[in-house]
């Protein structure tokens, strides 16, 4: 009786601080946390912001233009490779805050959100949020942009991840992009978080329009991450402005369900996007400037306190891809770009000086031989 009155307490308690006015001041600030980021997060809303059309088809099939927004920060050597960074479910851009001042000196990037997420257009229909058409509407943007060369990698975070790995797969011959950054990636068929579940629920759906954006924004990243006191405020803030979008959360709750129903496909032995994914991954190449062909290079970053994608999905993941380098944290949950970006940026950085000195000792190979 006492242990059930204990957590009655605390529950009590925990929904107290969350129906707080002052909630958002519970957390520290960017610049508090990471004290050797320059400008305390306060790059990201420096750069500029640009959007292009491109046409995508629906689930229904019709075709459609959708506008993305993007933005993109130069302030590495003109001559440094080109990361672009996708946010995972009900995520934009802004989730990149502090990896991008970490970045910002070894790679040019590019921040992209996703269709109905961030910046780019919404639409006020369930056909337009499905995994299939943000893929597609990402794989044009890349195309139309110029970014499908060999300089370039796709780095991503939970579906973020599972949509960098389908765009190469999309492009099939074509692709040049040869290298991949996951970040706790969504790659395959899964049992989904509650939080995910619960949104067929029309009950539970319609319930959470009515609760405080604020409180939504702080359970949803506290849940997400190993330790919720590595969460700043300006992530919290950055995730109540998008879900006070219109359409801002029901985006959300669209792309969820499409994402339980591709698992509830694959599990009953149905060929969908998400089932098929990584065997497709795997026999992908990546054309060089030479016209040769060669096998993916991933960079696989993930924690031990992933409550989202569980752990055995980076370790499927190394075995079935040809070339990965995994790195599981201790203590790190969901979001490595907010609990660890500086140690996240430092990996990228190892893993892109180590696949340069490798694609130049192949062409000195190619070329003796």
């Amino acid at each position: 009786m006492s242990s059930a009155f204990a957590g009655f307490f605390h529950g009590a308690r925990a929904l107290a601080r969350l129906c707080d006015p002052d909630l958002l001041l519970r957390f520290p600030t960017a610049e508090t946390l990471w004290p050797q980021a320059p400008l305390g997060g306060g790059l990201f809303d420096r750069l500029p912001l640009s959007k292009e059309r491109v046409r995508v088809r629906l689930a229904d099939g019709r075709a459609r233009e959708l506008e993305l927004a993007w933005r993109s920060c130069d302030r590495a050597d003109p001559r440094a490779p080109t990361i672009v960074l996708i946010p995972g479910l009900g995520d934009s851009a802004e989730t990149f805050r502090i990896l991008v001042e970490a970045l910002a000196p070894i790679a040019r990037l590019v921040l992209v959100d996703p269709p109905g997420f961030g910046r780019s257009e919404l639409w006020p229909t369930r056909e337009a949020f499905r995994a299939e058409v943000l893929r597609d509407a990402l794989r044009e943007l890349v195309v139309q942009r110029g970014w499908n060369r060999p300089s370039t990698i796709l780095l991503g975070n939970s579906l973020g991840g599972a949509l960098a790995l389908g765009i190469v797969a999309a492009l099939g011959p074509r692709n040049r992009i040869g290298r991949l950054v996951l970040l706790a990636p969504a790659a395959f068929p899964q049992e989904l978080s509650f939080w995910i579940r619960a949104q067929r629920l029309p009950a539970h759906a319609a319930f959470a329009h009515w609760v405080p954006k604020r409180m939504l924004a702080a359970v949803a990243l506290c849940a997400s991450v190993g330790d919720p006191r590595c969460v700043a405020r300006e992530s919290v803030q950055d995730l109540v402005r998008h879900l006070e979008r219109p359409y801002g959360l029901r985006a959300f709750q669209h792309l969820a369900r499409d994402l339980a129903r591709l698992c509830r496909e694959a599990r009953r032995g149905r060929n969908n996007i998400l089932s098929a994914l990584v065997p497709k991954c795997a026999r992908t190449r990546a054309r060089r400037s030479s016209g040769e062909r060669v096998p993916l290079e991933v960079l696989l970053l993930h924690g031990d306190r992933d409550r989202v994608v569980p752990a055995w999905v980076a370790e499927r993941l190394e075995r079935e891809m040809p070339r990965v380098e995994r790195h599981c944290w201790s203590g790190v949950g969901h979001l490595p770009q907010l609990e660890r970006p500086f140690e996240v940026a430092v990996a990228v950085q190892r893993f892109l000086e180590r696949t340069a000195a490798e694609s130049a000792a192949e062409g000195d190979a190619a070329a003796a031989g």
